[in-house]
């Protein structure tokens, strides 16, 4: 399990986790709108996953 030391939601919080995920990741499933969104959100982690080559699967929201 790892810990991030955030103590409140916060966009910074998210793409720190996100950061996380997708080092982890082989694949990214994300249920996605398309939309860009707040930072640290799906919008963000989607194009992530794709600028590291990371295969990404968008299941429309």
């Amino acid at each position: 399990m790892t810990v991030l030391p955030y103590r409140q939601a916060s966009a910074r919080a998210y793409s720190a986790a996100n950061r996380v995920l997708l080092g982890r990741a082989g694949l990214l499933v994300a249920v996605w709108n398309g939309l860009p969104g707040r930072p640290g959100g799906t919008a963000d982690t989607v194009a992530a996953a794709r600028a590291a080559g990371l295969p990404v699967e968008v299941v429309p929201a």
